[in-house]
């Protein structure tokens, strides 16, 4: 067994399991700039960029853990999980995760030297070679958000392609989109540039408004989805919000009160108090 390369492996599977995605959520990351909050603004001039990476074999590795081990969340909410497809990973899909650990070494290992190459990301990278250019316009309106009510903004975000998991998540911590394509370059949750956005609005909300208020998991989707729907209708036009999130946040969240989102949803609470 090589030690140097299971060492990096444990420290990349401990880095994911403390991400959110579900939330959707996982991984490791680079040291990028630390967010702005409400009362810590952006250096005057700059624009946040954004980075476009494959995820290394130990992020790949660390995602499909996280699934196998979350998998009753998953199936219970509807949502279609892709995993490597070889018979290895349909039996440990099979297993309670209480008795998964004991397999994780050797499976990476397995994994590491007989599934993973990086070649089949290429096509989806050439896929979002113009992402950049279709954000501008978005991280304006992240940065108006910011100055009214706090939406995270990082200066750098970074976009990891993946071809495991669901359509995407995220990192709110540092700044990261994981994104689910395919061998031949095709994604399977709308356009990607809809996703990409989906996930950063998650990324923004996720501490002043999902964990203060203490939205379940439809609930932090229907906030994301109406955000994305009404604040950027002319930039993600048809977008398609998912049917199971809660409706009842509909007649509190429009275009004037994302002005004052955690007002919004402060009334939202206040008439469906948390347990």
């Amino acid at each position: 067994m090589n030690f140097g390369k299971t060492n990096k492996f444990t420290a990349y599977t401990t880095l994911a399991l403390c991400i959110i995605v579900i939330a959707f959520a996982v991984f490791t990351c680079p040291n990028f700039l630390e967010a702005k909050g409400l009362n810590e603004q952006f250096d005057e001039g700059i624009r946040p960029s954004i980075s476009i990476r494959a995820a290394q074999p130990q992020e790949e590795f660390a995602f499909i853990w996280y699934y196998l081990q979350n998998m009753p969340f998953f199936i219970k909410n509807g949502y279609s999980i892709t995993l490597p497809d070889h018979e290895r990973f349909e039996k440990l899909a099979k297993i309670p995760p209480d008795n998964m650990n004991t397999k994780k070494e050797e499976t990476y290992d397995f994994f590491d030297q007989h599934i993973y190459n990086k070649v089949d990301y290429k096509n989806g990278l050439s896929a979002l070679a113009d992402i950049n250019d279709k954000l501008i316009s978005v991280f304006e309106r992240f940065e108006t958000l910011n100055k009214q009510w706090g939406f995270k903004v990082f200066n750098h975000y970074e976009v990891v392609l993946t071809l495991y998991g669901v359509g995407g998540h995220f990192d709110a911590k540092n700044g990261q989109v994981f994104l689910k394509t395919t061998k031949d370059g095709k994604f399977v949750l709308r356009d990607p540039f809809y996703v990409i956005v989906h996930e950063m609005v998650h990324i923004g909300i996720d501490d002043n408004i999902v964990n203060r208020f203490r939205l379940n998991h439809w609930e932090k989707e229907r906030v994301v989805d109406l955000i994305c729907s009404i604040k950027f209708a002319d930039i993600l036009k048809d977008y398609k919000l998912q049917p199971p999130g809660e409706k009842k946040l509909d007649t509190f969240i429009n275009n004037d009160s994302i002005s004052n989102l955690p007002k919004a949803i402060e009334e939202y609470i206040t008439k469906y108090p948390r347990n």
